[in-house]
């Protein structure tokens, strides 16, 4: 098609105008070059403007008044109108309105207001027919300018479409709803959900113009080209991403604290239960430990370090601006975090100091988790299903493998001819003990088996221009490599938001969710399977001759029918919900106001039988009882928001906060169960009531200002007043607050020619806020049952009152430097900080004349250190290898720990006193063994300058400390037309282990006849024989000493490990559109598939709770799935 078509050369100023998403048929504009065309004055000396095209118009109000318009068709931007006797000053910002509405009207044309800084523009009626909008933009009339530089000509030109797709230049992925125009045009259009357009240019000689929210707008010439595929790179400059923070969001390039953000990308298609397992090698500062491979467990998270000695320890979890009781409820692994579906949450936010973190107040001190959901996108309802299926299998090397008989009884042998004893001697006591050689029991094959995998998950998103919704549900449903444990889970989400008017608007959240799972015993109890799996001896038999389970070893704890016959079982029914409600008074002035329900119905459901172990004596005991949590929050924040003269931002928002948790219920232990029955029944004797009734209170007022000049310098502030029932009666109240400042010196005026650095930011804070993650009754004097007196009941006081009990404090200082150089291409953020805890919570002595001989006050101090960094750099970018990418990922952090006051020393495994870590290791020093005798040696003392045999000898002293020296990930993403390959390494390293059953299956004397005297692989194969052998492992030697404790049983716990591992393939749009689906994803992905430990005599699974505890915990382990994830 040839048309006529108009040109005047002139320059226009540029502004940006994004569509928002409720708007999907409206072109994203820029306003650019478009004709700047002025009527004719009837006197050539003066020249006349009232005639201008609409875009001029609103182009000159959009700059003034830094408000964007956006118009329902391209034709409108070049209709001509009269200009208004508009002045633009900002103090007729407030009759903005009126003057739209009179200049519109003229030309039945109005005026929509859909948010803060946005007008749409459109006619009063029907749009025109295609041939009327043709016309409205070709026939332009013939206006000769007044300046004699402007011509007007007469061009006939070509028409043709281009067609591409827009992608991050980074890893691929498309840009839905990116920015195509024609430069110095209205003709423009945006991106599809897989980054898709198609365009009518006019010419070859057209420039596209290609930009998105965050990245580096890019200018392509047509040519002769009908496809052009671009690739966009990430601009630090000119971030506007979003990240949530306390109580709001907030655009990152003006956030002060330490803030740390995941998106969905770092979680999704995840076989981890708990989202929260994410953090692991995602987030510099925070660590996270998952101790046992149970299915459901919540990792230990630690944010900067140990902020308590007594008090808790754990962050404060925020889900979609609700505080969330994160506790195990059941300690049978169900809590609300478990019970959230990772495919549920858009974001995680993790904040680390003062001025991230210290509008929490009193719950802040050991950082804030904010979890943000999914919720629903204006347009078509849009489906997402996906797919996952797997297998787990232990972590245990072979090392792990236990003895067989022959290797087994060739150590007792071994230790039985050390002893003195002759060959004759042991042959008649295998006789005695009637241990049958030929039985050859694997344990670990007996109590593991394939664990497998399966989730499927569904979504349906999508709403109109004034109302959006997200629904969900989910299940999931894994059994662990270890027989006997198992969990199921279900999930179903409804999230809607509604404007109900220009200034009032409605949201609601609700999620439910459902968790069931069978454990198992851990730790040194005799029904562990673990403990079994690894101590039994090899000789012994799961089944007697005639079928029945053989109950003969291990205090009559067959560990086959404790998981066959014995349960442990715990549920949750689970609710959160959340309804509020904004109304903008102003565009500079708006109230919201929220309440929320955390609801938790857990359960507890306990058999063990009255044929063997603990039920046996009892005649079968079970355990039944339910707790009903209820977390009711409210919140009310008034928000001001106002820019002054285009320099100056100004904003700040009060709020108050009313918190209550009750939680009720009770469990009841019943013996001597009927018969055939697993649950109590008529007969049943109680045994046991533990009743629950508990309460607490918190009330917040709160206060946050920030600033801004210039987009250069920031500054923060925040305040807040919190009251909490759990605290003493002269101490419920405390004042919490924190100071921030930055400095983007890339915006100053002598960083304008430096083309290498594209961001630079100084930012620094100090502040105050509190722990009262302590029991609700630690300030209230309390007395106990059960202490009779000549027959009669009585009670007796088992903790002193304290009125003044108040909170701990932490005062956290953080200095940061973020940071892009060379385009972005290496860009990240490093960090220092100090938290340092006063008024610990401790126990200090009193006289035993009062009955008691401690009570808890506020004593002692500590203090945490260390540096962070995170660094991302895009080695190779799409558009330089033909869409290949390559991309890296990486953070490291240092941890240092000292206890500054302390009120007396305290000394066990660990060493607590004022100059050592938290978890120093105190024991006596293991010097290896005598290779002549082949006895063990021992340090003197602490110089290590003698040894002895005698270990009543040997000193303590300071052996290392359990929290690692530093801890980190690395993540590589490759990717390459549909093909998206990454890995994650996570390494910790530093710290000890204590082997903490090691004295028992590692030692080297006692009876090993006995049923769990087996010992390691690592122990058989490297034990001293004969003199002259040189190792760590003493001779044998039956009814000898057993092991002592010493750092022979102290572990070097550094490690690293391939945590993930995932292979996606995205279908392209020529098979997806065949079937009329959106996007189409198929993938592989592995967890833990790899560990590289550094002590070789570290042979079980390194990843074990904080404190650095070995002990028969379940290990984590490893999965392989495959999945497929389909958009329509």
């Amino acid at each position: 098609m040839r048309k006529v078509l108009q040109k005047g050369i002139v320059g226009a100023c540029v502004i940006s105008m994004t569509v928002a998403p409720s708007y999907a048929k409206l072109t994203q504009l820029t306003i650019a070059g478009i004709a700047s065309q002025k009527k004719a004055s009837v006197s050539e000396t003066k020249k006349v403007t009232e005639m201008q095209t609409l875009n001029e118009v609103l182009t000159g109000l959009s700059k003034s008044l830094n408000v964007h318009f956006i118009f329902v068709d391209d034709d409108l931007a070049n209709k001509l109108v009269i200009a208004p006797a508009f002045s633009g000053k900002k103090s007729d910002k407030a009759s903005l309105e009126k003057t739209l509405d009179d200049l519109l009207a003229s030309y039945s044309l109005t005026s929509k207001k859909i948010s803060e800084k946005q007008y749409v523009i459109s006619r009063l009626t029907e749009p025109v027919n295609t041939t009327e909008k043709e016309e409205s933009i070709v026939v332009v009339p013939t206006i000769t300018a007044v300046t004699p530089d402007v011509t007007v000509k007469n061009d006939v030109i070509d028409e043709k479409v281009v067609s591409g797709t827009v992608t991050d230049a980074v890893d691929g992925s498309p840009l839905p709803g990116a920015s195509v125009s024609v430069k110095g045009s209205s003709i423009g259009t945006s991106t599809d959900v897989n980054g898709k357009y198609s365009l009518k240019v006019p010419s070859e000689t057209a420039v596209l113009v290609i930009s998105y929210l965050g990245y580096n707008a890019k200018e392509v010439t047509v040519g002769t080209n009908t496809t052009i595929n671009v690739h966009l790179t990430p601009n630090s400059k000119g971030l506007q991403e979003v990240i949530v923070v306390a109580y709001g969001t907030q655009k990152k390039a003006s956030v002060i604290g330490s803030v740390a953000n995941l998106s969905s990308k770092a979680f999704e298609n995840s076989p981890r239960v708990s989202a929260q397992e994410s953090l692991q090698g995602n987030v510099a500062g925070v660590q996270a430990s998952n101790g046992s491979g149970q299915p459901g467990s919540v990792p230990s998270i630690r944010i900067r370090g140990i902020g308590s000695i007594n008090a808790s320890s754990s962050p404060l979890y925020v889900i979609d601006g609700v505080p969330v009781v994160a506790d195990d409820l059941t300690s049978y692994n169900t809590n609300t975090i478990a019970g959230l579906n990772s495919s549920d949450i858009e974001s995680i936010s993790v904040l680390k100091d003062a001025t991230a973190a210290s509008l929490y107040g009193s719950r802040a001190a050991n950082g804030v988790i904010l979890i943000t959901t999914k919720s629903g996108k204006a347009g078509k309802t849009r489906f997402n299903a996906s797919f996952q299926q797997g297998v787990n299998r232990l972590t245990n090397s072979d090392a792990t493998k236990p003895l067989n008989t022959t290797e087994a009884l060739e150590l007792i042998r071994e230790g039985w001819l050390n002893s003195g004893k002759t060959a004759a001697d042991f042959d008649a006591e295998i006789i005695k003990q009637k241990i049958n050689s030929s039985v050859n029991t694997d344990w670990r094959n007996e109590l593991t088996r394939a664990g497998n995998y399966n989730q499927f998950d569904l979504s349906a998103s999508g709403g109109s221009e004034k109302t959006t919704y997200f629904l969900s549900g989910g299940y999931y449903d894994a059994k662990a490599p270890l027989k006997g444990v198992d969990y199921k889970r279900t999930t179903a989400r409804v999230t809607l938001n509604t404007q109900a008017t220009e200034r009032l608007s409605f949201n609601s959240n609700l999620s439910f969710s459902y968790q069931k799972s069978n454990t198992v015993s851990d730790a040194g109890a005799f029904a562990n399977p673990v403990r079994a799996m690894y101590r039994l001896q090899p000789w012994l038999t799961v089944y007697n001759n005639d079928g029945s389970y053989n109950f003969s070893y291990n205090s009559g704890h067959n560990p086959v029918a404790t998981i066959n016959e014995t349960y442990r079982r715990g549920t949750s029914s689970a609710f959160l919900g959340k309804i509020g409600g904004k109304y903008k008074f102003a565009d500079f002035l708006m109230f919201e106001s929220n309440a929320s329900l955390d609801y938790n119905n857990a359960g507890i459901d306990r058999f063990q039988s009255p044929l063997f172990g603990d039920g046996k004596n009892v005649n079968g005991r079970s355990l039944t009882g339910t707790d009903v949590w209820q977390n009711w929050n409210t919140t009310n924040i008034l928000r001001f928001n106002k820019v002054l003269d285009e320099k100056h931002n100004l904003s700040a928002f009060v709020g108050y906060e009313a918190q209550r948790i009750t939680g009720k219920g009770s469990a009841t232990e019943y013996t001597n169960l009927l018969p055939g029955k697993t649950s109590p029944a008529t007969g049943s004797t109680p045994q046991n009531v533990t009743p629950l009734n508990t309460e607490s209170t918190l009330t917040g007022l709160f206060l946050s200002a920030n600033y801004g000049y210039n987009d250069r310098y920031l500054m923060s502030a925040s305040v807040r007043r919190d009251g909490s029932s759990r605290f003493g009666a002269n101490k419920r109240y405390g004042t919490f607050w924190s100071l921030g400042a930055a400095w983007n010196i890339h915006n100053e005026s002598f960083m304008k020619d430096v083309n290498l650095v594209s961001e630079l930011k100084l930012r620094s804070s100090y502040g105050v806020n509190g722990n009262q993650g302590i029991s609700n009754f630690a300030a209230r004097g309390l007395f106990g049952s059960g202490y009779d007196y000549d027959s009669q009941p009585g009670y007796i006081q088992t903790q002193f009152a304290n009125n003044n009990l108040t909170w701990e404090e932490n005062r956290p200082f953080n200095v940061g430097l973020d940071f892009g150089i060379f385009k972005d291409r290496i860009s990240g953020t490093v960090e220092y900080y100090e938290r340092s805890t006063t008024k610990l919570l401790l126990d200090v002595s009193a006289s035993a004349i009062n009955g008691l001989t401690s009570y808890s006050d506020n004593y002692g101090s500590m203090k945490n250190s260390g540096i962070e960094m995170s660094l991302t750099t895009q080695n190779i970018r799409p558009d330089e290898a033909r869409g290949f990418s390559w991309k890296t990922d990486l953070n490291f952090s240092t941890l240092k720990n000292r206890i500054t006051g302390l009120v007396n020393p305290m000394t066990g495994t660990f060493n607590r006193e004022v100059g050592l870590d938290f978890y120093q290791f105190y024991m006596v020093g293991y010097a290896g063994v005598d290779p002549q005798s082949g006895e063990s040696l021992f340090y003197v003392d602490g110089t290590k300058s003698a040894t002895t045999k005698d270990y009543t000898q040997a000193q303590r002293f300071n052996q290392g400390s359990a929290l690692p020296k530093f801890f980190g990930g690395i993540t590589n993403s490759f990717s390459y037309k549909g093909v998206e390959l990454s890995f994650q390494f996570y390494m910790n390293w530093g710290n000890k282990l204590r082997n903490g059953w090691g004295t028992s299956q590692e030692s080297d004397g006692g009876d090993k006849f006995s049923s769990t005297g087996s010992v390691t692989r690592y122990t058989y194969e490297h034990r001293w024989q004969k003199p002259g052998d040189v190792t760590d492992v003493p001779r044998f030697l039956y009814g000898g000493p057993t092991a002592e404790s010493s750092t022979r049983f102290l572990l070097d716990g550094s490690y690293v490990r391939l945590r993930d591992v995932s292979l996606t393939y995205t279908l392209p749009a020529t098979f997806t559109n065949k079937f009329k689906t959106d996007k189409v994803r198929l993938y592989v992905r592995g967890n833990n598939l790899w560990t590289y430990i550094k002590d070789k005599r570290l042979i079980f699974d390194p990843e074990v709770p904080i404190e650095g505890n070995l002990d028969q915990r379940a290990p984590v382990y490893k999965t392989v799935l495959m999945g497929l994830d389909i958009s329509f």
